[in-house]
């Protein structure tokens, strides 16, 4: 159940297994209320299947649309503070696998404990870049977008010493492995490249800053590049709540990784692991590499 969610880069499949056991299972019908604004917020949510709109209070048009395998009311669950939006279930209803706060006491079973310990320090990135995109915690300084390829990160720093390799070409397909090999999720796109490390997944955004960091900390040269991209050729891998999007512009922008190497530029585009590559181009073998 959890390891199709985005819980499976937070923990090791047994100890996601141990946790799928401490929660139990919530079904809602179509338009069904899963929490209302202000409410107290004790219970964690994972999408299962089927998806959930979230409304600002007062309002009548969704503002967020969350779907298969997204995560909701973390914050309010680890902070307890009270809910901010109502959150209803999509046209076609909703399963959700819920995480009682109750469970947190003085006398919990110490294996409990175990498994609560490993899922917050896996969950503190993703907490950590929701509550400052809340918050307002992303600004648009200069100095901000000059730090946002953070390659001089420590964690950054650390997983390069171990994509070295014998020489520049080596390390660059060492890098493009590495990222290809991360699963493709649509998320925050304004995330620092260390923050996409500690996360484990990304789209192209994010992905490609993770690259760039990467070949950057081996001292490999390295830039973003840009292209449009159709948008209809993206709906196979947009949930069906955003496809409406895809008929506002003809072309998307597609970010990809760019490196020098001997004096000369190459294009190098690890966003899309083969699965992904399958959907975007069916019947275009020439496409999957």
């Amino acid at each position: 159940m959890l390891s199709s969610t985005k819980l499976s880069v937070a923990l090791k499949a047994d100890y996601l297994a141990r946790l799928q056991q401490v929660g139990s299972t919530v079904t809602l019908a179509p338009g069904e209320t899963l929490f209302d604004a202000h409410s107290s917020s004790g219970e964690m949510h994972v999408i299962v299947q089927g998806d959930i709109n979230i409304y600002k209070d007062g309002q009548n048009l969704p503002v967020v649309w969350l779907g298969t395998g997204d995560i909701l009311g973390e914050i309010g669950f680890i902070l307890r503070t009270p809910r901010t939006t109502t959150a209803k279930a999509g046209m076609q209803g909703c399963t959700l696998w819920r995480l009682d706060r109750r469970i947190i006491s003085p006398r919990m079973d110490p294996e409990i404990m175990d498994i609560l310990t490993r899922l917050f320090i896996g969950m503190a990135p993703y907490v950590r870049v929701r509550y400052a995109k809340l918050t307002g915690g992303y600004g648009h300084s200069t100095k901000a977008l000059e730090q946002h390829c953070d390659h001089e990160h420590p964690v950054i720093q650390h997983m390069a010493e171990f994509l070295v390799g014998i020489d520049s070409w080596e390390t660059a397909q060492n890098i493009w492995d590495y990222v290809y090999h991360l699963p493709y999720r649509f998320g925050f796109w304004n995330l620092l490249a260390s923050q996409v490390l500690q996360m484990g997944f990304g789209m192209c955004t994010t992905k490609t800053n993770l690259q760039v960091a990467l070949l950057r900390a081996c001292e490999i040269e390295a830039a973003f590049g840009e292209i449009d991209f159709p948008s209809e050729r993206m709906k196979p891998l947009l949930p069906e709540g955003y496809h409406h999007l895809l008929a506002i512009e003809q072309n998307v922008k597609h970010y990809f990784a760019v490196m020098k190497i001997g004096g000369e530029w190459f294009p190098c585009d690890a966003t899309y692991p083969g699965q992904v590559w399958s959907l975007l181009n069916p019947g275009q073998p020439e496409c999957l590499f």
